[in-house]
């Protein structure tokens, strides 16, 4: 996934942030979902990133789930998508918030803030964190205004009928992204 050619939707951010939690062997996901601020959140309970990996995730071209050069070779990938290279591209078009606890190295435990240009990432000392992972994707497409306008209006268009369009465009979106969870559930 590149951000210059990939086309952001709820759909495919959802997709992509279920599918690194199910490469991370969650057995949990927790999903938030506010379409009328243009928010969303996945909670899992995987393996977490070490810091290490916290650091580098986010970056261009940047994956931690391969290992060698063989694995890209063999075309036999054990994962479902590329974590570094989809944050990376979501950062491009949302104030991205990742934080993280390994299970491996259950003393790594940070937060990284992606955004615009900024990129800050912290170590966590403040007690007792989950394992795993959470990534809150806030103002979806604050940078994308036509993107914004084409969601309200077609979801306004879709729900002409309803007399309340907002409240109906809200509960359309969650119902088709319902549908994908379920989807996903199903495959998996």
């Amino acid at each position: 996934i590149r951000g210059s050619v990939w086309t952001p939707s709820f759909g495919s951010i959802l997709s992509q942030l279920i599918y690194n939690a199910l490469d991370a062997e969650a057995t949990q996901i927790s999903i938030k979902i506010d379409v009328r601020n243009f928010g969303l959140q996945i909670r899992d309970n995987g393996n977490g990133m070490t810091l290490v990996d916290l650091h580098r995730c986010g970056c261009k071209s940047f994956t931690s789930k391969l290992q060698d050069q063989s694995q890209l070779m063999g075309r036999r990938f054990p994962t479902f998508g590329f974590k570094g290279e989809a944050l990376s591209s979501m950062s491009e078009f949302c104030h991205l918030e990742i934080e993280t606890r390994s299970r491996s190295s259950p003393s790594d435990s940070g937060r990284k803030v992606l955004g615009g240009n900024k990129t800050v990432c912290t170590p966590r000392h403040d007690g007792p964190h989950c394992f795993g992972t959470t990534v809150t994707c806030r103002d979806l497409f604050f940078n994308r205004p036509v993107i914004r306008k084409m969601m309200a209006s077609s979801e306004r268009w879709e729900n002409s009928s309803s007399t309340t369009a907002t409240m109906g465009s809200s509960t359309s979106v969650i119902e088709r992204l319902l549908c994908l969870v379920r989807a996903i559930s199903v495959a998996h």
